[in-house]
């Protein structure tokens, strides 16, 4: 399957490796600021994608953000698959981690 793949996260490049890993052939990709809201314009860019016969593939997080904005935002959310990404923490820095919570007195296993 042929996507267009769009994701407004700190790395991006996660939801396009996680894309082609599940089989798809990603013909193009957009990247938006992490945290930032896509313009009715770059929705409308992302839609014609579509119209080209790419399926739009999204994370779960830019897909719910998407429901709140202009009516361009909301029917990508509709027509987009949402992929969810997880962040995976090296060993050491989890060790790290739970080390400083434990020394907080905070539950480093919640």
């Amino acid at each position: 399957v042929d996507v267009l793949a769009f994701a407004g996260i700190g790395r991006p490049v996660k939801l396009f490796n996680s894309a082609a890993m599940l089989g798809a052939n990603v013909a193009r990709t957009v990247s938006v600021g992490d945290h930032q809201p896509i313009s009715e314009t770059a929705a409308q860019n992302v839609l014609d994608g579509a119209a080209e016969g790419l399926t739009l593939v999204t994370t779960t997080k830019d897909r719910a953000r998407l429901s709140a904005l202009g009516p361009n935002a909301r029917r990508l959310a509709q027509e987009a698959i949402a992929i969810t990404v997880t962040a995976e923490l090296d060993p050491a820095l989890k060790i790290l981690v739970r080390k400083t919570l434990q020394g907080s007195g905070t539950d480093a296993d919640r």
